[in-house]
């Protein structure tokens, strides 16, 4: 079987969670191909030039199949943004609060904060200095208060932190940038070691799976899954900060990296597909 059908064959499995999450919002079919277009244009013109050199309307309709008129116009109109989207100053105010040792008491823990500075102890106007100047501290704050991740008492005008770790809310705008952040670097890994001649440079892509297994073990492994994930996020977590604060004058600081967990669990009786 040739390597262009064994790709096609993976294309139903591969898809079936992104077309029933287009379903959902509302996404039809139309709107999805005139984007394809756009996206086959941009990688071909971008990653599959030859010598450098910019691709003709013509080479880059051979390699995407997409009919030279429309790649000519494409390219006219502009493309898709290749650049990711901007990070949530929410989740980085939450890392920046695990992973700094001026935020964190002796074991490790969040510090109670005052919420403004005093000159003295640690509060959250100095942390949120640390991570923008752009926006005011309160309206990040206020943010955090409405999805439940940060208290605020009032009498104290201090602030702690209730969670170990930023989750958006569910159908939010933060929780669709990390969706895309999130599983663009998880296929970007993927698709980068599938195209790699030899062993050497390949990215960390593995999983633990197993199946015939009843609920209640299921339970087991996810408790024992959120405990070790969560413990490795954090140690990565403050170790990254650490690297980012002594790096943070280098000219050659120009790398992002991206480590993720997961856990997915379905019945294979269940009728219908889940996936």
């Amino acid at each position: 079987m040739s390597d262009q059908n064994r790709t096609l064959l993976a294309l139903p499995w591969l898809m079936r969670p992104i077309i029933r999450l287009f379903i959902a919002r509302g996404v039809q079919l139309p709107a999805v191909m005139a984007t394809l277009k756009q996206i086959y244009v941009d990688v071909a013109t971008n990653d599959f030039k030859i010598d450098d050199k910019p691709l003709t309307d013509s080479r880059v309709s051979v390699l995407t199949g997409v009919h030279r008129r429309d790649v000519r116009s494409i390219r006219k109109d502009g493309m898709p943004s290749s650049q990711p989207p901007p990070m949530s100053l929410s989740a980085t105010v939450i890392g920046r609060w695990l992973g700094d040792p001026t935020y964190r008491d002796k074991e490790g823990q969040p510090r109670i904060l005052h919420r403004l500075s005093d000159g003295g102890s640690p509060s959250f106007e100095e942390l949120f200095q640390h991570v923008s100047k752009d926006v005011h501290p309160r309206t990040v704050l206020d943010d955090l208060i409405d999805q439940e991740l940060i208290d605020w008492d009032e009498d104290s005008d201090r602030v702690r932190l209730r969670t170990r770790a930023f989750v958006p809310v569910a159908g939010g705008e933060d929780a669709m940038r990390f969706f895309e952040m999130n599983l663009h670097d998880h296929l970007a890994a993927a698709v980068s070691n599938l195209l790699k001649d030899d062993q050497q440079g390949r990215f960390l892509e593995r999983a633990v799976y197993y199946n015939e297994l009843t609920t209640a073990s299921v339970d087991k492994i996810e408790n024992e899954a959120q405990k070790l994930g969560e413990k490795i996020l954090n140690d990565l977590n403050v170790k990254a900060l650490q690297l980012q604060e002594s790096d943070d004058s280098s000219t050659e600081a120009t790398e992002r990296f991206r480590f993720g967990l997961f856990f997915y669990r379905e019945d294979d009786n269940a009728k219908g597909d889940s996936s």
